[in-house]
């Protein structure tokens, strides 16, 4: 089954919208995080970086099969006086993502395989801004 990078990126910000209190952030993936007034408690993007040719699976009749480097990135809010619980919620958070992006039950010709997980956070200590990066396989269609 063909599925564009487009719909990826939907399929994706679909499955993390679906999950309780989650919001897209409506602005450029890239820019996610990079100011404060950028972030919001439970916000996320979904930038999907880059998409290379995945050689060993091309067929013309059917597409080229891709493998794109997907990063989601989510926004945990941190309490100052609460600190150490939550960055706990934050973590559980981040494997509630990971848990539905890699159901293996997608049903639209999509692969997710986790690469690695970045947590850092903006001077204030406001956020914890965790990056979670998959690799996605999926089928484009050439015709």
């Amino acid at each position: 089954m063909a599925v564009s990078v487009k719909e990826v990126h939907r399929a994706i910000a679909g499955r993390i919208d679906n999950l309780t209190g989650y919001r897209e952030v409506r602005m450029l993936p890239q820019y996610f995080g990079r100011t404060q007034n950028t972030l919001a408690h439970l916000g996320f993007a979904v930038d999907i970086v880059t998409s290379n040719a995945a050689p060993e699976r091309q067929r013309r009749a059917v597409g080229a099969m891709l493998e794109s480097l997907v990063r989601v990135k989510i926004a945990y809010r941190i309490r100052p006086h609460d600190v150490v619980l939550d960055y706990g919620n934050a973590l559980d958070k981040e494997q509630e993502v990971i848990a539905a992006l890699m159901d293996p039950n997608w049903g639209k010709g999509i692969e997710c395989r986790l690469e690695s997980i970045t947590r850092n956070s903006p001077d204030s200590q406001e956020y914890l801004l965790s990056e979670i990066a998959f690799s996605v396989f999926h089928t484009i269609s050439i015709s």
